[in-house]
């Protein structure tokens, strides 16, 4: 987990004085990878950085992450309530990884609440998406999208994913 604590960017940018994020990955199973369960869980559990090199080029028959857990609070000013978002990623499957690439990857399911400090105009928000599936996941294009690892090079644009698939998706 980490937190960052700072002042407003200006009206154009605005920051929160607040933002806290707690990862939480409970259990990790690695056949035949090139990570360690203790680094894989490392980085998915908020330390991507010390990680990046070894997951861009990850090899593994599969990598099985039955949930992770997302808790992100934000908090306007020091004198304001804090709202909090939670995420909850659940079976998360890759298979057939080579050279930072996934034949496949699967996301079981997702649930995302959002309870605001104030209780917001309309209150607590949900979201749950079902199973979702793609191939050839680029893990290495996927970091590099975000800021971590070398900035792609060239001006061939690679797709991070092919052949995404959501089974379903709702708000309340």
């Amino acid at each position: 987990s980490f937190a960052l604590v700072g002042e407003s960017a200006g009206p154009a940018a605005p920051l929160p004085s607040v933002f806290a994020v707690d990862v939480k990955v409970p259990t990790i199973e690695t056949v035949n990878s090139s990570m360690r369960d203790a680094e894989l869980t490392r980085a998915l559990g908020g330390d991507v950085a010390s990680e990046a090199d070894k997951l861009a080029t990850l090899n593994a028959t599969s990598v099985r992450v039955p949930e992770i857990t997302v808790t992100m609070t934000v908090r306007p000013s020091a004198d304001k309530a804090a709202s909090t978002i939670v995420y909850h990623y659940k079976d998360i499957d890759l298979e057939g990884v080579s050279n930072g690439i996934a034949q496949s990857v699967t996301i079981g399911g997702l649930d995302d609440s959002v309870k605001p400090a104030d209780g917001g105009p309309a209150g607590d928000s949900h979201f749950e998406a079902g199973k979702m599936s793609a191939e050839s996941f680029d893990i290495a294009s996927t970091l590099g999208f975000y800021g971590y690892g070398p900035a792609a090079g060239g001006t061939t644009v690679k797709p991070l994913y092919r052949n995404f698939s959501l089974a379903s998706a709702g708000f309340t």
